[in-house]
């Protein structure tokens, strides 16, 4: 025997061998095996129970016991008649099993204990009674199963494993078993690993998913699944299961009575319709109902999909309960799949579609979507579906296919990319939405659709009024020249955050391409836009990529911007950080695949320290790469800064916006303000000339004039004394520096409250748990000063902590001041204008 092998009881007894012949052994118990060797020396091994493979434990006699185990009974005698060893060895294998296993009761361990009289192991119950009352170990005492396990399959204990799940899983408060984080180990070792299963309560889900399983292993899968009573959620994607396993897998889920399964992937396996059928035929049955289905990339038929279908239709539980259907990537072919619709038609609870690149059609779909899925679905995924399979010259619309986007309750996701939709059902789908007025905040991905000139006008005629859709992806859709009808319709709406018009510009001409850049430019810049993030990625725009890019430095709205394969070089790069010095609201910039070199990462680097709002940057891995084979130090201490200077910005920083209104001021004196400097010298060479000559007639309105003139010259000192009065809201005293001081103090007096209180409970906690220990005065008062020490909280610790968050309001407040101060600026020189327009008419006709 192994020495390292801890031994509870060992005792010398007589095993009957046949004919009342008995011979005998010693019987030593660890805490989870049985271990059976010759009364003799040398000893010799002869026979090892594991404690789970004990099917029946009897004891008729005081000095019998009899274990039965793979059917065949082994009966052993205590050396004295009278003795009390037979009652303590029972109730070893009772406890230990009971430890190691707490939340389940003993016969589902061992099916059979028969002990005459049963009054011998009333300790044993006791003791079991006292196991339940107490709290399992990390994730259900899991690494206790697992060492069981390791035990029970003669495999080794691995200590990391033990780990993982005691501290990472149990930090994480995780109830997902990852197969996957112990992928690193031998095959073998994942066994007992997923054997720790079969009796544990702590983990509803099981995660195997890109793991290629071994026989062993999905055998252990099987033996969960017929015993346990709490997963809830089984995913065996990609892990090399075949079509008879996925049978096997159906019987043992069907022979539990007490499984909680109602979510199932299986994909991306090679399966086929027969042992698809018997499945689905059993999640049926299943007492929670099945919730979740994932059955995409397994090489199931157009039949087995119909064989499914038709299973799932005479399942009333399977329609109120299933609520995610993903069959996509399989070979369904374009004929009957009358079952699927049907399925589809009747009333059901699903919310998550997803038919990507399957053979079926969508005006065949959307009938059958009307009827039943209008209530519920939130997620539709169409790519790769074609619009119809009947071959004639003019397309016929069903009427259903609007019907279902304007009666559709939830719908939150579309995605119809790479589906070669024709202009005609798009202009109708995108009509059936605006005219929905249950649904808003919707995506809607229409990439890769080879739209072109007849969709784009489809768009643009509808788009504008649209209030629903605030993301939409329109990339890779051969728009080209297209685009300059199509942007300017796409800005007048109020209500779309997110746009992808990228892989959109390569049929442009060259002279051409800065005219359509000019409307990025002015969806950008629209004071009234919603816009929050565009992607203009894989465009290749190279040094034309500039265009945009200075667009960004008085951009107010845009939170994000993709400009990744682009291929604008250092020149880009150079112009993006000159952009990101005066930015003040853009987060998230993606950039990569843009022959950027170490220079242009130095650029960027040194802009953000300027930059104060700029908090993703993702890292620019292939230029990055290339960069690191010519210049590597420098493009490696260029990464570093802006890494750093990124983690910076997550903490929260109160900011000067002196920049910000300098900014706003620079942006007046370039443009409206010369407007104004024009007017005022027209009018005073007006003025000039009429007091030349008799001017009573018309006196008032040169005087008016003047004044106007007045007002225009001081309208330019306008924004600065309001900055004035903004920053001096801001000094110091003010009434929110004093509300943080106020709640500062509350929040620490309440942290000591409850402290104190906290420490208090602890201590009575304590005194009733060990008294004796409590009893003396002397510790009492040394763990009483302890914990104080422990508890107290610094003084300033509320103050520093409230400073992220009065920095956070300080930067909102001068956002604020800053755009009220604009906008009485810009509306005072509008009406300046406006008003020394008119009084130039008037004094202009006083001269003719």
């Amino acid at each position: 025997m192994d020495r390292r092998i801890k031994l509870g009881i060992k005792r010398l007894v007589k095993q009957e061998i046949r004919n009342d012949k008995t011979d005998n052994r010693v019987l030593a118990f660890s805490p989870c095996r049985l271990f059976v060797l010759a009364a003799k020396v040398p000893s010799k091994l002869e026979h090892t129970f594991h404690y789970l493979d004990i099917q029946a434990i009897e004891s008729k006699k005081p000095n019998q016991l009899q274990i039965t185990v793979e059917g065949k009974t082994y009966s052993f005698l205590s050396q004295e008649a009278e003795t009390d060893e037979i009652n303590h060895m029972i109730i070893h294998i009772g406890v230990s099993l009971k430890n190691i296993f707490p939340s389940f009761p003993l016969e589902r361990l061992i099916v059979k204990i028969d002990v005459q009289p049963v009054e011998r192991i009333k300790t044993m119950y006791d003791m079991i009674k006292d196991i339940e009352s107490k709290e399992l170990g990390p994730c259900g005492g899991f690494t206790m199963m697992y060492a069981c396990m390791c035990d029970y399959h003669s495999l080794p204990y691995r200590e990391e494993v033990a780990w993982d799940v005691d501290t990472i899983y149990l930090s994480q408060d995780s109830r997902e078993l990852c197969l996957r984080d112990f992928d690193h180990l031998n095959s073998k070792d994942l066994v007992p690993i997923i054997a720790a299963l079969e009796h544990n309560s702590w983990f509803t889900k099981f995660n195997a998913n890109n793991v290629k399983l071994s026989a062993e292993c999905c055998n252990e899968i099987l033996k969960v699944m017929r015993r346990n009573a709490v997963i809830e959620n089984l995913s065996l994607s990609n892990t090399a299961i075949t079509k008879d396993y996925v049978q096997k897998l159906s019987t043992a889920i069907l022979s539990n009575s007490g499984t909680q399964l109602s979510k199932l992937d299986l994909s991306n396996n090679l399966l086929d319709d027969r042992g698809l059928h018997h499945l689905v035929g059993t999640l049926s049955n299943l007492s929670k109902g099945l919730t979740s289905l994932n059955l995409s990339k397994t090489n199931i038929s157009t039949k087995g999909i119909n064989k499914i279908a038709e299973i799932m239709s005479q399942s009333s539980t399977i329609s109120s309960t299933l609520q995610t259907l993903i069959l996509a990537d399989n070979s369904i072919k374009p004929d009957d799949l009358t079952f699927l619709y049907t399925f589809l038609a009747r009333p059901n609870s699903i919310n998550y579609l997803d038919l990507s690149n399957t053979d079926c059609s969508m005006d065949m779909l959307c009938g059958a979507l009307l009827r039943g899925c209008t209530q519920q679905l939130t997620h539709l995924k169409l790519p790769g579906v074609v619009f119809t399979h009947k071959k004639s010259k003019d397309l016929v619309i069903p009427q259903t296919w609007k019907q279902f986007f304007n009666s559709v309750a939830v719908l939150e996701h579309i995605d119809l990319s790479n589906t070669k939709l024709p202009p005609e059902p798009l202009k109708e789908m995108l009509l059936g939405i605006n005219a929905n007025r249950h649904i808003n905040n919707v995506h809607l991905d229409l990439s890769n659709n080879e739209l072109q000139s007849q969709g784009s006008q489809n768009i643009a005629v509808t788009i504008n009024n649209i209030d629903n859709i605030t993301s939409l992806d329109l990339s890779n859709n051969g728009f080209d020249q297209e685009l300059s009808h199509l942007l300017p319709e796409i800005a007048q709406n109020r209500s779309l955050r997110h746009l992808a018009i990228g892989r959109n510009f390569s049929g442009i001409k060259q002279k051409y391409q800065l005219r359509i850049l000019d409307h990025v430019v002015q969806l950008i810049q629209d004071d009234d836009s919603a816009l929050q993030s565009l992607s203009l990625a894989d465009s290749k725009l190279k040094a034309d990529t500039a265009y945009v890019v200075n667009s960004l430095g008085s951009n107010s709205s845009l939170r994000e911007i993709d400009l990744s394969g682009n291929l604008m070089g250092d020149i880009g790069a150079r112009m993006l950080a000159k952009a990101l010095q005066i930015n003040t609201h853009m987060q998230t910039i993606l950039w990569d695949r843009n022959n950027t070199t170490a220079q242009g990462f130095e650029d960027i680097a040194d802009a953000l320290e300027k930059n104060y709002t700029l908090k993703k940057m993702p890292f620019p891995v292939n230029d990055a790469a290339l960069a690191m084979k010519s210049e590597p130090a420098r493009t490696e201490t260029a990464l570093q800064k802006i890494e750093s200077l990124l983690q910076r910005n997550h903490n929260p920083r109160k900011f000067s916006n002196d920049q910000a209104y300098r900014l706003q001021q620079g942006f007046l004196i370039s443009s409206t303000q010369q407007m104004v400097d024009r007017l005022v010298v027209q009018v005073q060479d007006t003025i000039n000339a009429l007091n030349f000559g008799p001017n009573e007639a018309f006196k008032p309105d040169i005087e008016e004039a003047n004044q106007v003139v007045q007002d225009a010259d001081n309208s330019k000192q306008l924004l600065p004394r309001l900055q004035e009065i903004a920053i001096k809201s801001q000094g110091s005293g003010n009434p929110v520096e004093h509300s943080l001081q106020q709640i500062a103090d509350e929040l620490r007096q309440v942290m000591d409250k409850q402290m104190k209180k906290s420490v208090e409970d602890m201590l009575k906690c304590t005194s009733s748990h060990c008294s004796a220990v409590m009893s003396d005065k002397t510790f009492q008062c040394e763990l009483q000063e302890g914990c104080d020490s422990k508890s107290s909280i610094s003084k300033d610790f509320t103050k520093h902590m409230l400073d992220g968050v009065g920095n956070d309001v300080y930067n909102k407040l001068s956002e604020l001041n800053l755009a009220v101060a604009a906008h009485i600026s810009d509306s005072v020189i509008d009406q300046v204008i406006d008003v020394l327009s008119k009084s130039h008419r008037t004094l202009v006709g006083f001269i003719s």
